[in-house]
């Protein structure tokens, strides 16, 4: 099981076997790299062990705090959770800022305690039957014990069709479950037992106080500058992926003002000019001083990666294929870690679908208007080519204009009619609609834009661009932090009010906060997402490599070949109804269900 994830700890390795339970750990040194501080770690009275993956970024305030009562024998963060666990037990989980995914084994009450960060950026995995519990930071480790059924989870299929990820507790293996964000658990490891209790969420409204803009800004300007410098603790080098958009140029700007030292950033360009951001990047290198690092990525380059990126997935995801191509170079130009811009359009209402959201919810209108009339109105409009013309048909037709039943058919990859196409599968469960219905009231009482960025948040950040960052960043042994992503900043943002975030411009708010720091060519340039060319490859360069797993993925079971062959041909031709996004989701989806051997 650790060999399966070695890429993610090359430095040392470590191991606890006593009576029934074994714990295994790869680690990946950046705080304290010295043996001393190699896990499994145990406490002073060797009654706890930890396994560790992730960082504690306050774990020297907490250390201050606890060393009245504990004896440090390391330098690491990684034994303040050992310290914090000793005397707060499970609330210490409360007193962490950071990115982590543990596991303390109690000898002598033989019971394991796990904790997960509160956006779920490292993740933990487990398998539980009668006769065995088993954890790990991939799916794949769990599979190579050789203890787990390789079955495919027809729900993790269709979420999966759906959302591009599968939502947690879910994976798309049968009986392999995520630990959920902001959750600890007990296991009793003498007849294995999983109790879990949820320490944070995404959906508990934190008001702030009012406040006016300038006050806004200045807290805004004021919480990321804090969650850069907490973020840059490192024994080890440390840069930037700066792809010159608004959020990492951001980041960079914020990391420059933390140290006298040239800050070392990489950014990925491509040839296709209407995807090429490089003379933003170099702008703003420029403009900070940094060791800038500048790599052109082909058609052809892609083409001979694609086999090695495709094996390297853990668990299928259709997005992640950028991030592993800057995290190779980044580690290349001699990193460990590096912060990311990701987490500003998810905050502060950076995606158009944040207004396109608002804007139907706020029409007085339109949900005045009967809702039989609204589906006739709707079906007139599925007429119409263009694939986001039947996310509207859907909508029209919703109940309400709640955000359990407006934002899944805004976020959703292929709409139920067509996973049941290409399927069978007509009786498809909806993680993502039940997760934002539950606790209606209490989400409801959020700003409209805020509940947008919860259910951004939990259904596509959490389970596709977060699980894609972590796994294609730990594929070359970096560690990828996202200060966005601070809990204390994102507790502030979901409570400033829609008028002060509504996106006249493209994150208005967050480019007005940090207005001294982002250039201006930078600050009014338009926005454009960090991807790659893949329409145009799609149909040329890759065009044999994705045919020949679509034709692949049509011979299992699970599809229907014509229902494939009908889309890749329409996509072929130009239609506006089939996007590369879907099909691209397919040939991940078949490569990974042949590599793994998943019945």
């Amino acid at each position: 099981m650790t060999n399966a994830v070695r890429h993610r700890g090359p430095d040392a390795e470590g191991y606890l076997i006593e009576q029934q339970v074994a714990l295994g750990h790869r680690r990946l040194s950046i705080i304290d790299t010295s043996s001393v501080a190699n896990q499994p770690l145990y406490d002073g009275a060797k009654r706890y062990a930890l396994i560790f993956n992730g960082e504690i970024y306050n774990y020297r305030e907490l250390r201050s705090q606890l060393e009245p009562g504990y004896a440090f024998r390391t330098e690491s963060d990684s034994e303040v959770i050992l310290a914090a666990f000793i005397r707060w037990g499970e609330r210490c989980v409360s007193h962490f800022n950071g990115i982590f995914a543990f596991a303390i084994y109690d000898t002598v009450d033989q019971r394991l305690f796990l904790g997960r960060d509160r956006l779920g950026v490292k993740p933990l995995y487990y398998y539980q039957d009668d006769q065995v519990f088993l954890l790990a930071s991939e799916v794949r480790a769990i599979l190579r014990s050789g203890m787990v059924p390789k079955k495919l989870s027809m729900a993790g299929l269709t979420d999966y069709l759906a959302y591009q990820s599968v939502h947690e507790p879910h994976t798309i293996v049968d009986r392999i479950y995520q630990l959920p964000s902001g959750t600890c658990a007990w296991v009793d490891t003498r007849h294995p037992t999983l109790t879990l209790h949820t320490y944070w969420t995404l959906k508990a409204f934190r008001p702030a106080p009012v406040q006016s803009l300038a006050e806004v800004e200045r807290q805004v300007a004021d919480l990321v500058s804090k969650a850069v410098e907490r973020q840059m603790m490192s024994d080890v080098p440390i840069g930037a992926f700066l792809s010159g958009g608004v959020d990492s140029t951001a980041i960079v700007g914020l990391m420059a003002q933390c140290t006298e030292q040239p800050i070392n950033t990489v950014n990925l360009s491509f040839k296709e000019d209407q995807y090429d951001e490089s003379q933003y990047a170099v702008l703003a290198a420029r403009r900070f001083n940094t060791r800038h690092h500048t790599v052109t990525l082909s058609a052809q380059q892609l083409r001979e990666e694609l086999p090695i990126i495709l094996k390297s997935i853990d668990r299928p995801s259709s997005d992640g294929v950028n991030t592993y191509m800057v995290s190779k170079y980044t580690k290349e130009a001699g990193l460990t870690v590096a912060l990311s811009g990701l987490g500003g359009d998810e905050l502060f209402a950076g995606y158009p679908s944040f207004k396109y959201f608002y804007d139907l919810y706020s029409s007085r209108l339109l949900w005045r208007t009967p809702r039989l009339v609204r589906q006739l109105a709707g079906s007139s409009v599925g007429l119409l080519s263009a694939n986001r013309y039947d996310k509207l048909k859907t909508i029209l037709a919703t109940r309400s204009r709640s955000i359990g039943h407006m934002y899944p058919p805004i976020r959703r990859l292929f709409q139920k009619d067509v996973i049941e196409a290409l399927t069978g599968i007509g009786d498809q469960p909806d993680f993502a609609a039940t997760y934002l219905s539950a606790d209606d009231t209490e989400l409801g009482s959020m700003p409209v834009l805020s509940q947008f960025s919860v259910a951004e948040i939990a259904t596509y950040t959490e389970s596709v661009l977060l699980k894609d960052s972590d796994q294609m960043s730990m594929v070359h042994a970096l560690e990828l932090r996202v200060p966005f992503f601070d809990h204390e900043l994102v507790d502030y943002a979901l409570s400033i009010p829609d008028v002060y975030k509504y996106p006249g411009s493209p994150k208005q708010l967050l480019v007005n906060a940090l207005r001294d720091i982002l250039p201006e060519a930078i600050r009014k340039r338009p926005k454009q997402g960090f991807e790659l060319p893949w329409t145009y490859w799609m149909k040329n360069e890759l065009r044999e490599f994705c045919h020949e797993r679509l034709t692949w993925l049509g011979q299992t079971p699970y599809f229907r070949a014509e229902v494939i062959d009908t889309m890749w041909d329409k996509f072929l031709r130009g239609s506006k109804r089939v996007i590369w996004l879907q099909i691209w989701a397919l040939v991940v989806l078949a490569e990974w269900i042949k590599e793994n051997g998943i019945e």
